[in-house]
């Protein structure tokens, strides 16, 4: 078998053969999912004879993410294998005998029913709502009675305060042992990668997507990087005459929600808000009579209903207003992510600015809508205005980076 250079927390992490229950929580890009794929060989290797499991959230995930990983792992190493494509599992050949690892989606952990285990893989596993990863935990713990090296292992970013932080921290004991991992430890990412994660990331999520720490990530105010003096702007529409209007649109019947923006040179200026008109009609009168001949670009609800028997984005592009939506709405967590990046990113760079004299309502959404059980609340009326914010600057910022971004 051959040698594979590893970090020092992978290493940390693959080596412990004596703890029963490892986790391995980290930056983006500390390259969690091969030290699960190495952990899982070693593991195999002093379990001859028997089975193990390996899991990400979703099927989708094993098939887009863990096998190319795996395959990877097992070439690099010289391990001998055999991968089963419709039975999804590999045996693995080591010089003392063979050993099966199967693998499976936490959404379907009922098809562990029957299996006797020697050891559990569990890849992202704060990714997964509490309660399935609770239950899948529990169910892989259930079926590990097999084997003369029983462990049970997992990697994850760290999404707030849940199962990992539970397990690991609050409930910490002999048998389990946690390592944390930051991104900037892995010397081989692009050199620019912590760099661009940390421009596009709001100041809040940096420690636990680079930094690997828990920290709560449903503070009480939704858009926590908002500062009323910080992202202020004294420009208005008018100070634009050649840009175009972006029309951020929540629809709601009475009480439309409307943002009018620029995009100039990379960030954008928040300077008129609508939020008393009757419905899209209204809203499209409006529009025209306050800046005639203006060209507008609309960012409404993907959920668009029908308010007058005619669709509300029919009704816009038939007054010469293109539309950019998407068939279903982004995130609601990544939209409030992406605005707060705009607001305040890991570099302390504000890109994004509300005229506050201009938009109080906007303002007022933004400094007051706050987070109901996990949630963002809806009962206040303080997500209108915020929503259709959100539609717009995710469209052309999003995490990913990867929407192509207009300058007009």
């Amino acid at each position: 078998m051959s040698e594979m250079a590893l970090l020092q927390h992978q290493l940390e992490f693959v080596a412990d053969t004596t703890t029963k229950y490892i986790g391995l929580v980290g930056g983006y890009g500390c390259g969690k999912t091969k030290a699960l794929c190495v952990k899982a060989i070693d593991v195999a290797s002093r379990n001859v004879g028997y089975e193990g499991a390996l899991f990400e959230p979703t099927f989708p995930q094993v098939k887009r993410v863990l096998i190319p990983e795996m395959n990877r792992v097992l070439d690099e190493l010289g391990i001998p294998y055999d991968y089963s494509k419709g039975d999804y599992y590999y045996d693995l050949h080591f010089a003392h005998g063979s050993t099966r690892i199967h693998l499976l989606s936490g959404e379907n952990y009922s098809r562990l029913v029957g299996m006797n285990l020697a050891f559990f893989g569990i890849d992202e596993a704060d990714v997964m709502r509490v309660e399935d990863i609770e239950n899948l935990w529990t169910q892989c713990v259930a079926r590990m009675r097999r084997g003369a090296h029983r462990r049970g292992f997992t990697t994850s970013t760290p999404e707030g305060f849940k199962f990992l932080h539970d397990f690991f921290v609050t409930n910490a004991g002999d048998d389990r042992k946690l390592i944390q991992g930051k991104t900037k430890n892995n010397v081989f990412l692009p050199d620019d990668y912590v760099s661009n994660l940390m421009s596009q990331y709001p100041a809040h999520l940096i420690q636990a997507y680079l930094e690997g720490q828990f920290v709560n990530l449903n503070n009480a105010t939704v858009y926590v990087s908002f500062d009323r003096k910080l992202n202020d702007i004294n420009k208005t529409i008018e100070d634009f005459p050649r840009h175009i209007i972006h029309v951020g649109q929540d629809f709601n019947f009475g009480k439309m929600a409307t943002t009018l923006s620029i995009i100039d040179q990379g960030k954008v200026y928040f300077l008129d808000e609508m939020h008393d008109c009757r419905d899209t009609n209204d809203v499209i009168f409006r529009l025209q009579q306050k800046y005639p001949g203006r060209q507008f670009m609309v960012y409404p609800d993907a959920s668009v209903s029908h308010h007058t028997g005619i669709s509300d984005v029919a009704l816009f592009e038939q007054a010469g207003m293109k539309c950019f939506y998407k068939s279903k709405n982004p995130g609601v967590q990544d939209r409030i992510n992406s605005v707060n990046a705009m607001l305040r990113n890991g570099k302390d760079e504000r890109k994004m600015f509300v005229n506050v004299k201009k938009c109080p309502r906007l303002v007022e959404c933004l400094e007051k809508q706050s987070y109901v059980d996990g949630k963002p609340d809806k009962s206040s009326n303080h997500d209108h205005m915020v929503d259709a914010m959100g539609y717009m600057v995710y469209w052309h910022f999003p995490l990913s980076g990867k929407a192509t971004l207009r300058t007009y």
